[in-house]
């Protein structure tokens, strides 16, 4: 689950581990623009680099006022030339639905679907779910448990998860 400023408020443990190279960080943003790890784990980072500040400057638009947005805007502002240049373009976009692909420290490539879904007549926090996808049970079940025990979590899985091809 997301915040309006990409923060990651609430995640299942497959999530986390796919998170954990960036350790206790859990802004989207600040994670993209300054984390060492970010060119290496997102396949594409670029890509997710800028769709995510332009759709956090589309979330700027809709709440103006809201405190995690200015906040993380402004901190960015200062750290991150690239950023900046990406900010200033002024241009805004969606996260509705995209195609990405990790590279895990662990267990090496993930690709994944996934769309959110915004309910905008109350915008706090933004649902996303594993979009359709054409990976079998069997190898996404493997992937998934691969995963956890390099995470070392139990019990988990992700029904997202594909071994490499």
């Amino acid at each position: 689950m997301l915040g309006p400023a990409f923060d990651v408020l609430a995640a299942n443990p497959i999530a986390d581990a796919l998170l954990s190279p960036f350790g206790d960080e859990r802004n989207m943003p600040w994670i993209l623009c300054t984390h060492p790890q970010a060119e290496v784990v997102f396949a594409d980072w670029q890509l997710r680099q800028r769709s995510t500040v332009h759709a956090l400057r589309l979330n700027a638009g809709r709440l103006p006022n809201d405190p995690a947005i200015t906040d993380v805007v402004a901190r960015l502002s200062k750290v991150s030339p690239r950023f900046r240049t990406l900010w200033d373009d002024n241009e805004v976009g969606s996260l509705a639905r995209a195609f990405k692909v990790f590279i895990h420290p662990v267990v090496g490539r993930i690709e994944l679907t996934y769309q959110t879904f915004e309910v905008l007549d109350a915008p706090r926090p933004a649902v996303a779910g594993r979009g359709p996808g054409a990976w079998n049970r069997r190898r996404r079940r493997h992937r998934a448990s691969r995963l956890d025990r390099g995470a070392g979590l139990t019990g988990a899985r992700s029904p997202g998860v594909v071994p490499p091809g």
